[in-house]
């Protein structure tokens, strides 16, 4: 059954399988790379003994750790991964000689290049020999992904860092947790993989606590509150998450009021689940978009906006508290705000904000 789905207002995309336009078939290959044109590589494997009751997309993700699991995910719900020659679906489990093929697309030619240290200005709010905490500046994203193979946190983390963890393959060394490039604010990265590990399992069991904090267009009457609605991928658009009405995973965020504005509200928003663009959807949901949020907010920029305080989401990663990988005790980090995000406060409380 399809899922019913919320979509805030979206921007056109159009799908990475849809740079596939010819495909070469070979048979009698089987567990080669097959070049097949300028626009992709198609690749085939079968699945051994050690591959039984594996879930399709990890077990391509490790074999083709040049791309991200995400990247892997998606092209098989656009239908460019086949077992046996049929189309399937990411979580589908592994039997024994199962023949898997799939087609990657050639976005950039530096697709299969492993991340490079670079030199960048991030700011540390704390290092030690296991982990390393970061205040990511808005505009960055964490790991190379598609077109963008430099600028990364990972660059900068391959260059301050004499090891990193490498659970998540040469492309994502050191990465626990992800924030969205748009979004500033605290991150965590793992010098070792028993640290990641550790880090990695409080993720997932929801002992790791954020707070974020956020604009939102509109007055917000309610002093505190709650959104646990389930979220999925966007049908219409495979770039965007969306409420599911059906299906979906759990997703559950809490917030409270700060400070009420003219026509704005400011929240701290604690996401209970770690679902991607979890509060900029549930925010949305709720008819109160996180400000100059352009995918789930109003898309455009009026002349206002154009002159405002911020031009991204006004979204920040403000704290997060964990028990240490190797001490035990819990730790709480906090990042400063960003200057766009204290302007904007500080316009908003003069009653000059959009």
């Amino acid at each position: 059954m399809s899922a019913v789905q919320f979509c805030a207002p979206a921007l056109f995309y159009a799908h990475v399988a849809q740079l596939v336009e010819h495909v070469t078939r070979n048979d009698e290959v089987t567990g080669s790379t097959l070049v097949v044109g300028s626009m992709s590589t198609e690749y085939k494997f079968i699945a051994d003994a050690q591959s039984v009751g594996e879930r399709l997309d990890k077990f391509l993700a490790n074999k083709l750790d040049m791309v991200s699991r995400s990247f892997i995910h998606n092209l098989i719900i656009d239908k460019q991964a086949y077992v046996n020659e049929k189309k399937t679906k990411p979580g589908y489990f592994l039997k024994i000689n199962d023949n898997i093929r799939i087609i990657v697309p050639k976005l950039h030619d530096n697709i299969e290049v492993k991340p490079e240290p670079e030199n960048m200005a991030l700011s540390i709010l704390y290092e030690d020999d296991s982990i390393i905490v970061v205040n990511k500046p808005a505009g960055i994203i964490v790991h190379p992904a598609q077109r963008m193979v430099s600028g990364t946190v990972v660059n900068f983390l391959l260059y301050h860092c004499k090891t990193l963890s490498d659970l998540n393959g040469h492309i994502r060394p050191g990465i626990v947790h992800r924030l969205d490039k748009d979004t500033s604010g605290v991150i965590i990265a793992a010098k070792d993989n028993i640290a990641h590990a550790n880090l990695a399992e409080q993720f997932k069991n929801r002992k790791a606590k954020k707070t974020y904090i956020a604009v939102v267009k509109g007055i917000i009457s309610q002093d505190e509150g709650e959104i646990n609605r389930p979220i999925a991928r966007c049908l219409s658009d495979r770039t965007k998450m969306a409420i599911a009405y059906v299906g979906g995973k759990r997703a559950l965020t809490k917030f409270n009021v700060l400070e009420r504005y003219r026509k704005n509200t400011l929240i701290n928003a604690y996401p209970r689940t770690g679902r991607t663009h979890q509060i900029r959807v549930h925010m949305a949901y709720l008819g109160y978009p996180i400000l100059r949020d352009s995918v789930y907010g109003e898309g455009g920029k009026s002349k206002t906006e154009l002159n405002s305080a911020i031009n991204r989401q006004a979204l920040h990663a403000h704290k997060i508290s964990f028990s240490h990988p190797v001490s035990d005790k819990v730790v709480e980090f906090t990042a400063p705000l960003a200057d766009d995000m204290k302007k904007l406060i500080d316009r908003e409380r003069e009653g000059v904000g959009l």
